[in-house]
């Protein structure tokens, strides 16, 4: 069984892009990645690295990616995920399917494996940028949802305080307020002001 999955997926490597564009062709590859051993997973991982922005931004593509992210078990998979996405970030948090894959890396990946995206966003001009976007929001929202590291949240709190009172102001700001207050509690909340 295992060199049938190896020969289709060398089929399929010179044609990924087509493939996981395509809405059939996208259920055949997720099906095939899922019952792939690590081995060929990471041969595929290595194939489609010049891909895997672009794919992540196909409204069909996106599907491959997140089921991609989701089977990712190992140290080297997610490793190779997160080298991918380095300096896109971004660009892909602001995108409207991109985003998807950006929020599925936090829900997915432990807090470590993914800390050089959580610092990309909670630098203070990206935090603006992505307070100022719906996807943006979202991928606040995942951030505070999947932290948990007490240095990670105090970043975000003293981002966020620095313009506590435009952040109130605005619908998105007063929102990501009460979602830390929500998830972090009450005394949380009140940190923000005092900081």
């Amino acid at each position: 069984r295992t060199l049938k999955i190896k020969f289709l997926m060398k089929k399929i490597y010179p044609f990924f892009e087509k493939i996981v564009c395509d809405k059939y062709g996208n259920y055949f590859f997720q099906k095939m990645y899922i019952i792939s051993p690590k081995i060929l997973r990471l041969k595929t991982l290595n194939y489609i690295k010049n891909y895997f922005v672009t794919v992540s931004k196909d409204e069909i593509g996106v599907y491959a990616i997140q089921k991609i992210i989701e089977e990712a078990q190992t140290y080297e998979e997610k490793k190779l995920i997160m080298e991918f996405i380095k300096e896109k970030e971004m660009e892909m948090a602001l995108d409207k399917e991109g985003t998807h894959i950006i929020q599925k890396i936090i829900q997915i990946f432990l807090e470590n494996e993914r800390q050089s995206l959580t610092d990309v966003f909670l630098i203070q001009n990206n935090l603006e940028k992505l307070l100022q976007n719906s996807d943006g929001i979202n991928v606040i929202k995942r951030i505070i949802s999947f932290t948990n590291e007490k240095s990670n949240k105090m970043k975000l709190l003293e981002e966020l305080s620095a313009n506590i009172f435009e952040l109130l102001k605005s619908s998105n700001g007063s929102c990501i307020i009460y979602y830390i207050i929500e998830y972090w509690g009450i005394d949380i909340g009140i940190n923000i002001v005092n900081i």
